[in-house]
């Protein structure tokens, strides 16, 4: 894909896009954060304290450092045409992307959906049991096995040995 820098340099700005998109996103969301009651009772150091200051700033940041990636790219030649939108869409539709989007997909199911309404222990085993069928790693009983070793090892390991409270 990155064989030819024209090529690259049309991938920056396709990322520039995305990062600057994704980013102003971020930004009007973190600007819209509720701060009434943290205002009233911290006037004197509001500023300090408002908890959109950190998402304002790296978005902020984020924003120029993808206009910048795109100003570079247009400098150097870089132009996106219609056979690029063609490649992105055959890139979509491919074998491995749409594999990317069941694992982030699985990983989202984890992450927001079984970290918090289940115990960490469970919800660690059906996430590497969900996994490891998807690659088809082995036979169902080892996927068993080793999921259920594995959990056990992170959960013992780290919640006992070494004391970090779990999720």
């Amino acid at each position: 894909m990155f064989d030819k820098k024209e090529n690259l340099r049309k991938s920056d700005i396709v990322f520039g896009v995305i990062l600057v998109a994704a980013s102003s996103f971020f930004l009007y969301r973190s600007r819209t954060m509720p701060t009434d009651v943290i205002r009233e009772r911290n006037i004197n150091v509001f500023a300090f304290t408002d908890p959109a200051l950190l998402p304002t700033v790296v978005c902020s940041i984020l924003i120029v450092l993808g206009l910048l990636l795109i100003l570079g790219a247009l400098k150097e030649g870089a132009r996106v045409n219609k056979a690029d939108f063609f490649a992105i869409i055959a890139w979509c539709r491919s074998k491995q992307t749409q594999r990317m989007w069941v694992i982030i997909g699985i990983l989202v199911v984890y992450i927001f959906i079984l970290i918090g309404r289940l115990p960490y222990v469970a919800a660690t085993f059906l996430f590497l049991v969900g996994l490891m069928f998807y690659f088809k790693a082995s036979k169902w009983w080892k996927i068993l096995v080793i999921s259920a070793l594995t959990t056990a090892a992170i959960a013992l390991g780290f919640g006992e040995f070494m004391m970090i409270p779990l999720p």
